[in-house]
């Protein structure tokens, strides 16, 4: 289904640059019959990329409410918090700061 929709998406914007084009704008029959496709698919393209946006807010506050979760929890149980470090060659390591 999401690759239909994706299909339709390609689809639509296609015809959005087809439709600037001087050749499609030179032809009157074409341009009508390509601008009454675009309207036909457009409240189809809207809603998928409405799906699309809320679809990645909803990952992006799931991700945010984990890392919240993981911080919450390091902190109760008192675990010192990690830092980075430079090495020399250029790469970068993670070190514990508990004693050992």
């Amino acid at each position: 289904m999401f690759d239909k929709l994706a299909s339709i998406e390609s689809e639509y914007e296609e015809l959005l640059r087809s439709l600037g084009s001087a050749q499609v704008q030179n032809d009157q029959a074409e341009y009508r019959k390509q601008a009454k496709h675009l309207s036909e698919i457009e409240p189809t393209v809207e809603r998928y990329r409405e799906y699309k946006s809320v679809a990645s807010d909803i990952a992006a506050l799931m991700v945010f409410e984990h890392q919240m979760h993981m911080m919450n929890l390091i902190t109760r149980v008192g675990w010192p918090i990690f830092s980075m470090v430079s090495c020399s060659d250029r790469a970068l390591r993670i070190v514990a700061s508990m004693p050992m």
